[in-house]
């Protein structure tokens, strides 16, 4: 996403060149270490200079524009929350010996028959307020949903997101669901020998109002094992920010200034950004991204061909000025 940190310095550069005057100060900030958790970076600045970093509003990544989900429109995401992060290390120990004399307790065996039962689990089926007010923005769109426009229910849409098997795509799962995905496992060096230890790590992630301390406990008791240590990476809760305020309102004003057709949405980060941070400071935070992208762009998003057109570098750079000198009344 570099492409989107090059497109708001150019936003703040077109409007100092210009000798417009805000009626706020404006701050770009490029800060290192967000992909490895923001320690060094975002997290830094604001545990070390917290006076210099309160501001009224963040302005993120987080939000995109996508040209291929609904039938005739485009759909633009304004990030307004992002799920909490849970990553765990598991640790089980026992006693080692030769492969050829198993003894019982092999901890590299104990320790999967942990992971198997924390992995069956059934992930409840959640629906947010904002979820909620998603899909009713959505439901104009998809027939399907219907039903859920009429009565609002929270079940009436899990009824409808499973008869249409939009519930087990993965990213509207993660939309309903605390995520955990077993992504590290390690454990002896010869093929002969029992280990005398096993490893494993768990990335979770959850939903607003779910609380990291009660999912760690229910992992500790699926996993039933006293030999078994479970030890917290990361641990937060996911943050918010509200819908109902004039930044918000205008930002959504810009995006339908440049883009008429198109239906503007607050939406939910499925991962992690620097927002948390400020957001735990009290300050609101956006997921902006001004660029429409088909969902085969999208994907390559952290991968080897990642890339961005020149159309969307020059337009989304348009709208983001403008965005800017709304909110600094120039």
């Amino acid at each position: 996403m570099k492409s989107l940190g090059i497109l708001e310095l150019l936003a703040l550069l077109k409007i100092k060149r210009r000798g417009s005057t805000p009626c706020r100060d404006v701050m770009f900030l490029a800060v290192a270490d967000e992909e490895t958790g923001g320690a060094q970076g975002a997290q830094y600045l604001l545990d070390t200079y917290p006076e210099e970093f309160q501001a009224d509003l963040v302005i993120n990544e987080g939000g995109f524009g996508l040209t291929d989900v609904l039938a005739n429109r485009p759909l633009f995401m304004i990030s307004t929350a992002e799920k909490g992060v849970c990553q765990l290390k598991v640790t089980r120990s026992g006693p080692s010996g030769h492969g050829s004399k198993p003894h019982g307790d092999n901890a590299l065996e104990k320790m999967v028959q942990g992971l198997n039962r924390v992995l069956a689990q059934e992930n409840l089926v959640i629906v947010t307020p904002l979820i909620a007010e998603y899909f009713k923005q959505l439901g104009t769109e998809w027939e399907f949903l219907k039903p859920f426009l009429e009565d609002g229910k929270a079940e009436t849409l899990i009824d409808n997101m499973t008869q249409s098997g939009m519930i087990e795509v993965p990213v509207v799962s993660a939309m309903f669901r605390n995520t955990i995905s077993l992504n590290r496992l390690n454990s002896g060096n010869k093929t002969n020998v029992i280990p005398s230890e096993a490893e494993a790590e768990f990335d979770i992630r959850l939903l607003p109002g779910s609380e990291p301390d009660e999912i760690i406990e229910n992992i500790i008791g699926l996993l039933a094992d006293e030999n078994i240590k479970v030890e917290a990476i990361k641990k937060s809760r996911a943050s918010e920010s509200a819908m109902d305020t004039e930044a918000f309102s205008i930002i959504n004003k810009v995006y339908l200034e440049h883009f008429p057709d198109a239906l503007t949405v607050a939406s939910l980060l499925f991962g992690a950004s620097d927002s948390r941070f400020f957001r735990s400071n009290g300050i609101p935070c956006y997921g902006v991204c001004p660029m429409l992208i088909n969902m085969e762009e999208l994907n390559r998003v952290h991968g080897i061909d990642e890339r961005i057109s020149e159309e969307n570098m020059v337009r989304g750079t348009r709208v983001f000025t403008d965005i800017v000198k709304r909110l600094c009344r120039v």
